[in-house]
């Protein structure tokens, strides 16, 4: 599996989604 590609896109849409407090 791409573990760094899930990981960074899975941080990108959270920051999108909460920017800093989720």
């Amino acid at each position: 599996s791409t573990e760094d590609g899930d990981w960074g896109l899975a941080i990108v849409v959270r920051l999108e989604r909460c920017g800093d407090g989720c």
